[in-house]
């Protein structure tokens, strides 16, 4: 199975507004894996969080709130 994200996907989290996503895993307990057409960052193994591109530099943020200090809802935010 062919893993691939659309250019626009990959070039905001190369050096556009997803770059963050990123920088931020390097020296921490963090994953980035790419599935088909999104991205799962993962926290010793579980995952956190899914990036799902929806439209062109739009994207959906899903968090997994088992990891906040305390329960509450994920919420949804596009990125422009």
């Amino acid at each position: 199975m062919k893993r691939e994200l659309s250019t626009t996907f990959m070039t905001d989290l190369l050096t556009g507004s997803l770059k963050m996503f990123l920088l931020y895993p390097q020296g921490y307990t963090l994953d980035i894996e790419i599935r088909e057409k999104f991205v799962n960052i993962y926290y010793r193994g579980g995952n956190i969080l899914r990036i799902t591109e929806i439209g062109i530099h739009s994207y959906e943020f899903e968090f997994d709130s088992n990891y906040l200090p305390t329960k509450s809802v994920g919420f949804i935010a596009p990125v422009q």
